[in-house]
């Protein structure tokens, strides 16, 4: 998740310091690369950490086909245009590169990501019930480092801002997520849905 978060947040810096199109368009292919796995890889581990995998054994890394197949076609744009249809640099309010985006981003990658990140959210809202008092602390973390991005994501999808900032979102989540482990001991408890015996 980290190495994922890490890698948009760089392809977004990069974009937006780089004057060139052909080199924006490079680096806007790198954070999807984030952009198509990280839902998937989220998912897959609060379902690991909440002990929910083990009723789906090997199939919860099919959750990981859908997203190789939107990579896939984000690199092959060139030849088909389904990904963004156009794209052009301007300068307000900010320098950036702005993408017109085509059928696949609009039916296949952003339904896809949210569908995933609802099914993370039943995930914690499940293991939420099953929880102690510990374990409910842990998993308003993760449910709020989940939820920023989302919040930040969905501005843009929404075209509520110009241009994408749900790397910020990520820099935050990293912050929800550091506290988590600190002060929570997010990662040295059991998961949550091992009950007490």
């Amino acid at each position: 998740f980290a190495f994922l978060a890490g890698l948009w947040s760089t392809g977004s810096v990069l974009e937006l310091w780089n004057p060139e199109v052909s080199s924006s368009i490079i680096f806007a292919k790198m954070q999807y690369i984030s952009i198509t796995f990280l839902p998937a890889v989220w998912l897959i581990f609060l379902l690991n950490y909440t002990d929910t995998a083990s009723r789906f054994h090997k199939w919860v890394y099919a959750f990981l086909i859908p997203s190789l197949l939107n990579l896939l076609m984000v690199w092959s744009n060139e030849w088909h245009s389904l990904v963004w249809t156009s794209f052009e640099y301007k300068l307000e309010p900010f320098p950036h590169t702005s993408f017109n985006r085509g059928l696949w981003f609009e039916a296949a990658i952003v339904p896809y990501a949210y569908m995933l990140l609802i099914l993370s959210t039943a995930v914690l809202v499940r293991a939420f019930w099953v929880s102690t008092r510990t374990q409910r602390n842990q998993l308003y973390i993760l449910l709020g480092a989940q939820l920023v991005p989302i919040v930040f994501n969905a501005l843009y999808i929404l075209r509520m801002l110009p241009f994408d900032i749900t790397s910020l979102g990520f820099s935050l989540s990293s912050l929800l997520l550091g506290i988590g482990l600190f002060r929570q001991q997010l990662m040295q408890q059991l998961p949550v849905a091992y009950r007490r015996v």
